[in-house]
């Protein structure tokens, strides 16, 4: 709610840092994997091709974008998979940097795509009963994407699923030499992963 004022009333801040966009998503999807297991739900991330390694833009409303986002998908999801897909648009388009969020949940009415990123709006009255929150994630991560010089639209086949595809304008960093494949990308997480698990806190035992 505080985010939704500080937009409504044009004082909302955004920056824009060079940071890792593959990165960022990868820890908000590790957050989220314990909820996704726990619900038999598959959470996958998919980098369809190569992503420059650094681009500007701002990383802490990207991560609240990215997690609003999957977390809907999780909770409208009771089988199948959340898929995220991370790449970039067109050279002339300046919200250049892609995301979709791709559920097969319930879906949503044609009727509702556009009034569901509306201040505490639902799909349904019912989706409130059954599934609770206060509707506001879509609005605050729409008017966070179009901050940043983008957008998100969401497309829906009901009792099929939805995907919704955010854009963002994000400054091209690395040097054309320092790019990432998406199978770089996939191995530098993994790797991090098994260093990160395998660390252990050990105390000297009291005197």
């Amino acid at each position: 709610i505080l985010d939704l004022s500080k937009v409504e009333a044009g004082r909302l801040e955004v920056e824009a840092v060079g940071c890792q966009v593959h990165e960022v998503v990868h820890e908000v999807l590790d957050i989220m994997r314990v909820r996704a297991e726990q619900s038999g739900v598959q959470l996958r991330l998919d980098f369809p091709k190569a992503l420059p390694r650094t681009m500007r833009t701002d990383p802490a409303r990207l991560r609240q974008i990215v997690t609003n986002l999957v977390g809907n998908a999780l909770k409208f999801t009771a089988q199948g998979a959340v898929t995220v897909r991370v790449y970039l648009g067109s050279d002339d388009d300046p919200a250049r940097l892609k995301i979709d969020v791709a559920d097969t949940g319930i879906g949503i009415p044609t009727h509702k795509l556009e009034s569901i990123f509306e201040p505490f709006v639902q799909a349904e009255a019912s989706t409130t009963r059954q599934f609770g929150g206060t509707g506001l994630g879509l609005t605050i991560s729409r008017r966070f994407a179009r901050a940043l010089g983008g957008d998100i639209v969401a497309t829906s086949v009901q009792g099929q699923g939805s995907t919704f595809h955010v854009s963002l304008h994000a400054e091209l960093v690395s040097a054309a030499n320092d790019w990432l494949s998406p199978q770089d990308m996939a191995r530098r997480h993994q790797a991090a992963s098994t260093v990160d698990g395998s660390l252990r806190w050990r105390f000297e035992p009291a005197t």
